[in-house]
Formats: structure tokens, sequence, C-alpha cells
């Protein structure tokens, strides 16, 4: 999609945490606004969305999750 002299491109990707330290695996971390593993989900984390804007050169501008389109402009 294309705002002005901006090309945007909403992508939905999932994190996946290589060797974790066992801080995160406790409530605590979730103090710090850090994500909580558990042993059930492994190292992967809920999908997220977001919308990588680039300029007309190539260069990221910015990435905005409060801006969506296409297929995951509703969903939460």
């Amino acid at each position: 999609m294309r705002v002005g002299n901006v090309n945007a491109l909403s992508v939905k990707y999932t994190i996946k945490i290589l060797d974790p330290h066992p801080f995160l695996f406790k409530p605590e971390s979730s103090d710090l606004g850090l994500p909580t593993l558990s042993k059930d989900t492994g190292n992967r984390q809920t999908p997220r969305l977001t919308t990588l804007m680039f300029s007309s050169q190539g260069k990221v501008v910015e990435a905005d999750p409060s801006f969506r389109y296409g297929k995951w402009v509703n969903e939460k």
C-alpha cells in the first residue's frame, strides 16, 4: 500500500526466544514488562502484527503496530 511517498507493508510475525534465561519462566518477569514463558508453549510468543513504512529509497521509516490494512485490519 502506498501512502504519499511511503510504502506500507503489514506483517504478522512470531518471536522465538533462543536460549532463554530461567528468569523468563517466572511470573516476576512480567513486572518488568517481559513475556512470561511457559514450559507448554516453549520459546514461541504469540503472533504480533505491525506495519513497516518504507521510504521511496527502500529505507525503513518506522514500524507502526497501530496502523494495519489488508487481511489483518480488524485483527486484535
